[in-house]
């Protein structure tokens, strides 16, 4: 009796797992909608000024996320994005790292727009740390762009 239950749930996680492992298999093959275009840039170093120009974003076509969002962060210096649940923060962290794309605007790495850099080089320049939620509840997440010379932070 013990053998039999313990045989059942072995074979229920057993299930369970592979159907898991599909859907993993599955997002792995699927291909990604944002691809370097040919000459595509790949910088040596990065200085790490980033710049958002009259940017607007949807997720969906006219659920916009982010309209005409601008401003400018010089390399060494630091801006707190700070905002409620869905008012953009992560979105605009994607958009620097070029997980989507703007319909409207620009977004710039050092004065490139993020669409002329190799999406590889580009995430390579840029990283997202995030923050346990014990440490900090006000930044739980931060994306730096790095250089030799300096750090430019944005955090969220």
């Amino acid at each position: 009796m013990i053998v039999s239950a313990v045989w059942a749930s072995m074979s229920r996680v057993t299930r369970v797992a592979m159907a898991s492992s599909e859907r993993i298999f599955l997002l792995l093959d699927t291909p990604p909608e944002i691809v370097a275009k040919p000459g595509a840039l790949r910088p040596a170093s990065v200085h790490g000024r980033v710049e958002f120009e009259d940017v607007s974003f949807a997720y969906s076509p006219g659920d916009w996320v982010l309209r005409d969002i601008a401003f400018a962060v010089d390399p060494g210096r630091s801006v707190a994005l700070v905002g409620a649940t869905g008012a953009g923060k992560t979105s605009i962290i994607s958009l620097l790292q070029r997980f989507y794309d703007v319909q409207q605007g620009r977004v710039l790495l050092d004065g490139v727009d993020v669409r002329d850099w190799d999406p590889s080089a580009l995430r390579r320049a840029t990283s997202a740390t995030s923050v346990g939620r014990r440490c900090s509840r006000t930044f739980p997440r931060e994306i730096r762009v790095t250089s030799s010379r300096s750090s430019t932070s944005l955090a969220r």
